[in-house]
């Protein structure tokens, strides 16, 4: 998986950056997700993993709010 396929998933899920970021347990998850989509930082294999999980199952609409709301 490469940036641009992780920034497709999440533009799919309709979350930002941020909230994408937190999903994925990132302390500094706007600049993790920005690096990583933009190829500056590598997408890790467990990355990967979760956001293969995400893509195939979804995430609970309670999480959603959750991280939406900070």
């Amino acid at each position: 998986m490469d940036g641009a396929q992780m920034r497709e998933i999440r533009k799919k899920m309709g979350l930002t950056q941020i909230q994408f970021g937190r999903l994925l347990g990132f302390l500094n998850p706007n600049t993790m997700i920005s690096n990583m989509e933009n190829g500056k930082a590598p997408v890790t294999s467990q990355t990967e993993r979760l956001c293969r999980y995400i893509e195939k199952y979804g995430i609970l609409p309670e999480y959603v709010k959750e991280i939406t709301e900070g």
